[in-house]
């Protein structure tokens, strides 16, 4: 969708956030959210089609975590290919935002969505949005204040069918994203 959006909006901004292959393929098959990768099999996005049909690979012959793969990989490749083509769009490394402590998005990605000026003009603001990327986005209910620590974040556990799908589908990709990080 993003070339029919710059087609309708050619000078927005847009911001493309992405995580290392194995970890959002692991949380991708995870009962919760598998759901995506479940709909992208019956009923694949136009970019999943054409992938697939370049490469004479037969959807309902794939494993689970082949699809989901295949289908990330046409997430991260319309957003690159994008950025390439228009010049627009800001690619963030995940591993940046959450190592910075939320510096990424207030030095880099809000002054390039055009918010510099609401940034310097209120302190408080920084400090608003500091706050709220230590807050687990995952929190439920009345504890939902819960702060972000990485040290507790569970151990995404890997398992060899993820790598061998990434493997096969991502591995080229997340190494062209490397020249995308900010």
């Amino acid at each position: 969708y993003l070339p029919t959006l710059h087609a309708l909006y050619p000078s927005a901004k847009w911001t493309f956030s992405y995580r290392n292959a194995e970890e959002t393929l692991s949380k991708s098959m995870q009962r919760k959210r598998n759901v995506t990768c479940t709909k992208a099999k019956r009923n694949p996005s136009m970019a999943l089609s054409e992938k697939s049909a370049e490469n004479n690979l037969d959807l309902e012959h794939l494993s689970h975590h082949e699809v989901c793969a295949l289908h990330l990989s046409t997430l991260l490749e319309a957003a690159m290919r994008e950025h390439d083509i228009s010049g627009t769009g800001l690619l963030v490394s995940y591993d940046d935002i959450v190592s910075s402590s939320g510096d990424v998005i207030i030095e880099e990605v809000l002054p390039y969505l055009g918010l510099q000026e609401e940034l310097n003009s209120n302190p408080q603001v920084k400090d608003k949005i500091v706050e709220i990327l230590s807050t687990r986005s995952n929190a439920r209910g009345v504890g939902r204040e819960k702060q972000w620590d990485a040290t507790q974040e569970k151990t995404i556990e890997i398992s060899d069918e993820v790598r061998n799908a990434v493997k096969v589908f991502m591995g080229d990709l997340m190494g062209e994203s490397i020249k995308y990080e900010v």
